[in-house]
């Protein structure tokens, strides 16, 4: 035993009951002070931020491995062929549908018929991916 525990007043002196009071001189670790391991990317929930240096995501509803995000942030704006601003406008909201996810990386593709450029051309000749790789991070791409 303990010195501190032969010095407590209470009769009970178990590790169990010192436990379930909470003791500070218990084996007792509270729940929040477990150290709690985040967990691995790429892990998607609602209200995610995700950016890099030409876009910014903000993640709003997440049905498994897919979700949809608003365009918060978009650098290249162009709306010409090759360019992300042809499929993607800022304020809007996209579905990102999972293609591929290993423990080393991720790929997402906005569905065709959900760019403005489908909508403006019934086509767009091109796959709009947002990538993670673990030593690189968030990249958007365009796939043709």
């Amino acid at each position: 035993m303990k010195p501190e525990c032969e010095k407590c007043p209470m009769k009970d002196k178990s590790p169990e009951r010192c436990r379930k009071r909470q003791c500070e001189f218990s084996d007792y670790v509270p729940f929040y002070a477990k150290e709690q391991t985040p967990p691995p990317e790429p892990y998607i929930h609602e209200g995610k931020i995700i950016r890099n240096k030409e876009i910014t995501l903000e993640v709003y509803r997440v049905n498994g491995d897919d979700f949809t995000a608003l365009v918060t942030k978009l650098k290249d704006k162009t709306d010409k062929h090759g360019h992300f601003g042809s499929y993607i406008w800022e304020g809007r909201y996209y579905r990102f549908n999972l293609i591929h996810k290993s423990d080393e990386d991720a790929t997402w593709e906005i569905p065709e018929e959900g760019t403005e450029r489908f909508h403006r051309e019934g086509s767009t000749g091109a796959q709009l991916l947002l990538c993670w790789e673990k030593d690189i991070g968030y990249v958007l791409d365009l796939d043709s």
